[in-house]
């Protein structure tokens, strides 16, 4: 019998139904065993591997100040080194960056498409004020244009996470309500987002109608959109329902981009991004990057989890 130690919240372990995932595991002589962060864990046992969300951490010590939670994260770090043959899903360094749109926007810029690979990696803007926003659109103008979607730096964590705007003019981007932000270019995607779920070298392909199209030639007069992408979409951004979906991707296509995404973040297994399609340059293009979602769309998925788990042990 495996012993996987996991540090999660316990509205995380709610969400994906965690006891089930239990009893599933006993089938795979897996043991998961909840880790108290309140005591020393060198006291909870031998762990064959670790799994954690360290995003809570994360965010709470970087954007609340929050000292529990940094001595939470030291505590974990410090506990890793001690047991250096323990695996770790997913590597600690690598899921930080996931916290802040800033930083994992440089990372994905980094990435190398093959030029024969009909995806694009958004081009982003980080301001902290109107005046820089405009000023920065100005001089990169080729890079990117307007509509704009602008996004707080804070990827997780906060209630301000999910706070997205859109902006169609210079008028707009003065007016954008929150900085310091992230500025990516808004696409016209046939109302089409494709929710892809990783899991180690699987992937799972979902799609929902998404946001609507504008007409690029009449951007002029149009005021900003805001909404919260946790709630149901405004009215503005709802589009025609009667225009089917967008056909799925292929598998292989987007087993190549979980591949560059896992190689960018030096081993990240655990994570969701949301794909749309480029009306404009005929491109995919990645607008979303999160680490272990519910994977709630995924029928299975505690014995799809199991087997992801198994063979990271038996790679050991």
């Amino acid at each position: 019998m495996s012993i996987i130690g996991y540090i999660l919240p316990d509205s995380k372990c709610t969400k994906m139904k965690w006891d089930e995932l239990i009893e599933i595991g006993k089938n795979y002589s897996l043991d998961f065993r909840k880790i108290n962060l309140e005591k020393p864990l060198d006291e909870q046992g031998s762990f064959d591997l670790l799994l954690h969300k360290l995003t809570y951490q994360y965010s709470k010590s970087k954007y609340e100040s929050n000292e529990k939670a940094a001595l939470e994260i030291d505590k974990i770090i410090e506990y890793t080194k001690r047991h250096p043959k323990m695996i770790v899903v997913d590597p600690i360094a690598s899921v930080e960056i996931l916290i802040d749109r800033k930083r994992t926007s440089q990372v994905l810029e980094g990435i190398v498409v093959p030029e024969e690979m009909p995806l694009q990696i958004p081009k982003h803007l980080f301001v902290e004020s109107s005046e820089e926003a405009i000023k920065l659109m100005k001089e990169r103008t080729n890079e990117i244009s307007f509509p704009v979607i602008c996004k707080p730096t804070e990827a997780c964590g906060l209630k301000r996470t999910h706070f997205l705007e859109i902006a169609f003019n210079f008028d707009g981007l003065s007016k954008v309500s929150s900085f310091p932000c992230i500025i990516e270019p808004y696409y016209n995607h046939h109302q089409t987002v494709y929710k892809i779920y990783c899991l180690g070298d699987r992937v799972y392909i979902t799609s929902k109608r998404s946001s609507c199209d504008f007409n690029l030639q009449n951007l002029d007069n149009l005021g900003n959109i805001w909404f919260d992408s946790q709630k149901p979409m405004p009215e503005k951004l709802c589009g025609d329902t009667n225009v089917p979906l967008r056909e799925l991707p292929k598998e292989s296509f987007v087993k190549e981009i979980a591949k560059l995404i896992n190689q960018a973040f030096e081993g990240l297994e655990l994570f969701g991004f949301d794909l749309v399609f480029d009306q404009k340059n005929q491109k995919y293009a990645i607008v979303d990057l999160n680490y272990f979602s519910d994977y709630k769309n995924i029928p299975q998925f505690h014995n799809h989890f199991c087997q992801f788990f198994k063979g990271k042990l038996n790679q050991n």
